[in-house]
């Protein structure tokens, strides 16, 4: 191979290589979700239970008094998953909530929590929309809105998520 080709080469894989890390970054969350889901081998039937992929990494998960709209804490030193004893949130919540601290974990965030109002008010903070995004992402993954969108109005169900949480991931691409 002459030195052209070999010149031309390097820099079609530098431009395939440059084009493949902007789209990642564009799209991070969207990208790790992908990625836990094939390393804990998330591919059969919905729901997604972010509380094996919790035990799995070995976090312990505990119940415990919250402040009124906390449903979530990570203490990132003890690998401990909090999460708020207010049955009716959780029962609701659980799998989100459990989620979206994956993903601050996933993602190195600073922050620590999931607090409510960071998925019903989205001008929140960039950390708490990237950790929705990511949770959004890994328990209604597109293969899976794909393969279900004849249930549309039961995806709630079908995912194990709140409504508002069906709502957020219909917009993401």
């Amino acid at each position: 191979m002459n030195m052209l080709a070999q010149q031309n080469l390097l820099q079609n894989a530098y431009k395939k290589t440059n084009s493949f890390l902007k789209n990642v970054e564009k799209n991070k969350e969207k990208y790790i979700a992908q990625t836990i889901s094939k390393k804990y081998y998330i591919s059969e039937l919905p729901p997604i239970w972010p509380d094996k992929i919790a035990v799995a990494e070995r976090f312990i998960i505990h119940l415990r008094n919250m402040p009124e709209d906390c449903l979530s804490l990570l203490d990132r030193d003890n690998k401990i998953i909090y999460l708020t004893r207010d049955n009716d949130l959780l029962k609701k919540w659980e799998n989100f909530a459990l989620a979206h601290i994956l993903g601050k974990w996933f993602m190195d965030h600073l922050s620590s929590s999931f607090n409510l109002a960071s998925i019903t008010n989205m001008s929140g903070h960039e950390e708490d929309l990237q950790a929705n995004k990511f949770a959004g992402y890994l328990l209604m993954p597109d293969n899976f809105v794909r393969e279900y969108a004849w249930l549309e109005e039961d995806f709630a169900t079908v995912f194990r998520v709140p409504q508002e949480v069906v709502d957020f991931r219909m917009l993401l691409p």
